[in-house]
Parts: C-alpha cells; structure tokens; sequence
C-alpha cells in the first residue's frame, strides 16, 4: 500500500505499475466516489534525471488539466507532498482496452461492426488534442480505457507535449507503435506520428496482431520490416474495402506523404454513423424511446403544419398570376413531399447513430425557397412586372423547417430502429416536446440563407419603382 499519505483519500488496492509511478485504485472518504490515483515518487536523487521525470510529469498535468473530453480521463486534482506528486484521475473499471479485448475475444480481435464505435470514439479524442496542439506521442491499447459504461477514454499523457513550433525532438513512446521517423532517431517529428500510431491500434484491433513485427526482437529489424511496406490483410476477416483503405493511408513510412488529421477525420470509413447496436458491444438499453416517439410524432406534425400554412399563402395568390403559376404549383409539390421520410441522430455516450430509411432525401427549405424566388425574379424581369413582390410580403422566409432532427440520450435502446421504420403520426398535437433540428455543421444552410437574403433584397429594391 502506498506509503505516501493522501488526503481526503483511502487506497484500496493497487491496479497498475509503470516505470516512474503507481496507479491505486482509491475512494474519496466522504462522498465514497471511486477514483485512479497516480502516484509519483519525488524521492529520488537529485540530478539531470529527476529534473527530467518532474519536467515530464509537471508537463503531463499541465496537458491534462487545459484537456475536457468525455473521451479523454478527467485529472480531477493534483496533491502535492514533500516526496510526491498525486494525480487524482477518473476511474475506469473495466480497465484497458488491450486487456478488455483478450478476455472478451477468443481470438484476440474484434468484428468491424463492433470496433467501429470504439475507433470512432478514440478519433473524438484526438480531435481535441488536434485542435489543441497536443502530441501524444505514446498511442497503445494499453493506454485506452474502458468506464462502465463503455465509454472509451484516453489517458496517460506523460510523453505528451504541446506543440509550440511545427516540429517535436526526442525519442519516447512504445516501439511496436511508434512512428518510424521516432524509431529511426530523427532530429524531428510532429504529430504525424500520432497518426501512425493510431493506424497500428486499429490494425491490432480488427486483426488481432501488430501489422509489422520484429523476427529478432530488435529495434532495427523492426523499422526493416516497416521499411518493406508489407502490409498483410487477410480478405477472411471481412474488413472493408474503406477500412482497409484508411489503415493503408495512416501506415504510409513517410510522414509528408501519411495522411493528415484532416484527410483522416474526412476519410468515408469514419464519417459514416450507422452502428449496429444489435451487435455492438457498446450497446446500451433504455425505455425512453416511447416518450422520444411522441416527441419525434409531435415535432413532424408542427412542421408538417407550417409548410401547410405556407402552401395555402402561396395558393391564395397563385391564381392571380398566371406567370408564376407553375413555379407555384412546382413549389407546393416539393412542400407536400418533404416529410415523406424522416432523417434521426442520436447521440448517446459519445457515439452518433444516423436512422433513416434508404430512400431519404434531405428537405433543405431554405434551399427551395431560394430556387423558388430564383424562379420568379427570373421571369418577373422578363414580364417587367413588380407581382413578386407579393410573394414576398408573404413572410415565407422566415420559416425554420427541416426533416432531420437530433435527440441526445445518456443511453440508447435498439428497439428505437424498429419504432422508427414504421413512424405513425399521432394526433395528438398537443402532446409532446419538439426535437431539435440537426445544426448544418458544414455551414452550407449560412450560405443558402445569406444568398436567400441577398436575393430577397435584390428583388426589393429592383422592383421598388415599377
């Protein structure tokens, strides 16, 4: 047991050892919250050593504490003593993933279906470091932890450093995934080699084994065998063709033509959503999906209600312009069809579920509206009449209408697939909370509405004299 006291803390047991510290498992005595605690020994001869061990984990705490992510483990407070340094750290309880995978798969591997969400999660971690100028520097399976909710989080940074300059110096990490310009000693590197590291974890999980290994052991067998470039996909495993193709990108030798961050966050295989909850080891069950489809029921019948109302407005003037009538009438059709399938995102500990049906097509009403009175200013200049501008007066821009909608859950449950495929209205209007509309995170609707007000006011004032 530790021998350094802790305050506020009891030591239960101890549940790891490194090289320069010790890892309990603790509980805070009064609120009885179960915690990690990294103790680090300070008690140790002076000299160039201990100065780069503090330096280190000074660092480490530093990192951690400018670090929020649910993917990432919290540092909840440091405790100093005259000989060491405590960091009291999120307890995971189902330990690491490298750990987890061998007593949960006889073959030591994962199906893609259910390593999807854990690889989709670890790249939400390392967006943050990305945005944040970190390098890990020190990516393994050991180093993924598990809660009990099954929610990855990435821990030990005591190799990680901030990057203030394009370009890292020094050797440090774990040889069987460390970067071969680390292991060859380059006088620099950036965080390149956390991208590498990564395409070797996502290698071991989906195949069971590291991609490259050293016959002799040795550093330098090693970086030959990286050097052949000899990447083995058994075809019996079922990978996919754009997993495979994302691995083959992150496990390029050199690091200027290794893909990015960017090109990897972009890349097809992590940016697709739906997850088999049926087969997934991070599935979750809850009975909040009967109060959700009321909701879902109540939202679609609001907006279904204003593009109703905004079908009469246009109707009530169509007829007394026979040159607008076909746009009207196009427009209306498009109205009446755009709830005809429902897009749904769900976010629950951390992962995204997309459920929509294959024949989906996304209802963008600014968009239309735009093309609509794209439509009519076109043939307004040419019949030089000033009709339009009752379209106008009509207010119908200043409605707010989407088919894709988002919900956010602690927890998940399957069954929502199968209430989703066979939607039913309810009509009881009054009954429910609305959703909220997906955010377009690209920013493509900014530029769809900021056109759609450039033209509304090009129409005004074309048409204020005539």
């Amino acid at each position: 047991m530790s021998k350094h006291p802790i305050q506020n803390y009891q030591i239960l047991k101890v549940i790891g050892k490194g090289a320069f510290a010790i890892v309990y498992q603790g509980q805070h005595l009064k609120t009885k919250e179960i915690v990690a605690i990294k103790q680090i020994s300070t008690d140790m001869q002076e000299g160039p050593h201990k100065n780069k061990m503090l330096e280190l984990f000074n660092q480490e705490i530093q990192i951690m504490k400018s670090i929020k992510h649910q993917n990432i483990v919290q540092l909840k407070e440091v405790q100093y003593t005259s000989d060491s340094i405590n960091m009291i750290l999120e307890y995971c309880a189902l330990g690491d993933l490298e750990k987890y995978i061998k007593k949960n798969s006889a073959k030591n591997r994962l199906p893609e279906n259910e390593a999807k969400p854990i690889i989709l999660q670890l790249l939400d971690a390392m967006k943050i470091l990305r945005l944040k100028n970190v390098v890990h520097r020190d990516l393994k399976l050991a180093n993924i932890l598990i809660n009990e909710q099954m929610q990855i989080k990435l821990g030990d940074f005591g190799f990680a450093k901030s990057v203030t300059t394009d370009l890292l110096e020094s050797y440090c990490g774990t040889p069987i995934t460390m970067a071969p310009e680390i292991l060859k000693k380059y006088d620099n590197y950036d965080h390149k080699c956390d991208i590498w590291s990564l395409g070797i974890m996502i290698y071991q999980i989906l195949y069971g084994q590291p991609p490259f290994v050293s016959k002799k052991g040795t550093v330098t067998d090693l970086i030959n065998e990286i050097e052949k470039q000899n990447i083995n996909f058994p075809e019996q495993l079922g990978i996919s063709s754009e997993c495979v193709d994302l691995i083959r990108k992150m496990l390029v030798e050199d690091p200027k033509k290794r893909a990015s961050f960017e090109d990897i966050f972009r890349h097809p295989w992590c940016l697709t959503e739906v997850i088999d909850l049926r087969k997934s080891i991070l599935q979750t069950y809850v009975p909040q999906h009967q109060e959700f489809m009321v909701n879902l029921s109540f939202t679609v019948q609001q907006q279904i209600s204003q593009l109703v109302s905004i079908s009469r407005l246009i109707q009530s003037i169509e007829n007394k312009y026979q040159e607008f009538a076909e746009y009207c009438v196009n427009f209306r059709s498009v109205l009446s069809n755009a709830f005809s399938s429902v897009q749904l995102n769900i976010t629950y500990s951390n992962q995204k579920v997309c459920i929509k049906p294959e024949n989906f097509k996304y209802f963008n009403y600014q968009q239309e509206l735009l093309i609509f009175l794209a439509n009519l200013y076109e043939t307004a200049i040419q019949s030089k009449n000033n009709n339009i501008l009752d379209f106008l007066d009509l207010g119908v821009q200043d409605y707010q209408i989407s088919n894709y909608f988002s919900i956010l859950y602690e927890e998940y449950t399957v069954t929502l697939l199968e209430e989703m495929k066979n939607l039913k209205l309810s009509q009881e209007k009054n009954k429910g909370k609305a959703l909220t509309q997906i955010e377009d995170t690209r920013g493509l609707n900014k530029f769809v509405k900021s056109d759609l007000n450039t033209l509304i006011e090009l129409i005004k004032d074309r048409f204020k004299n005539y």
